[in-house]
């Protein structure tokens, strides 16, 4: 069995479109584990359309956000790579192309570390947003 640590996770996603600038930012509490030596993080957010659970596996040279519920996908970021993903959702699927510019995961102490993640996100041919991901988490306390 898999020993899980509880902690308070703090997720920033800004997306930059041309000018404008949307910054989205995240409190919540979830979990931390290991499976092997690989660590993972899991937390569920509630949208206007539904759940999603996330988990994130934390490599050194690699991340994988893995999505469900009312979003599904699973997207790979590979520094200096491009990876392609399905995103699905109620209203339909699409396919996105993710050129990871920055990746650099910092594990600390315990259940605590940060991931920093710059990439560009292609949606269809002509459609590029440019994204900062900075997903911080320590051990919950108490």
């Amino acid at each position: 069995m898999t020993e899980r640590t509880p902690v308070n996770i703090h997720v920033i996603s800004e997306i930059r479109d041309g000018e404008e600038t949307e910054k989205i930012e995240i409190q919540t509490s979830g979990e931390y584990y290991l499976k092997g030596s690989i660590p993972y993080l899991s937390y569920s957010e509630e949208q206007d359309y539904g759940s999603i659970r996330t988990i994130i596996k934390l490599k050194v040279a690699e991340a994988v956000v893995i999505r469900s519920g009312a979003v599904s996908m699973r997207q790979r970021f590979i520094e200096g790579a491009e990876t392609l993903t399905n995103y699905e959702t109620q209203f339909g699927s699409m396919q996105l192309a993710t050129f990871t510019d920055k990746m650099n995961f910092k594990p600390g102490s315990g259940a605590s570390g940060r991931l920093e993640i710059g990439y560009q996100l292609k949606i269809g041919e002509d459609q590029t947003h440019l994204h900062k991901l900075l997903i911080s988490f320590k051990e919950a306390e108490g």
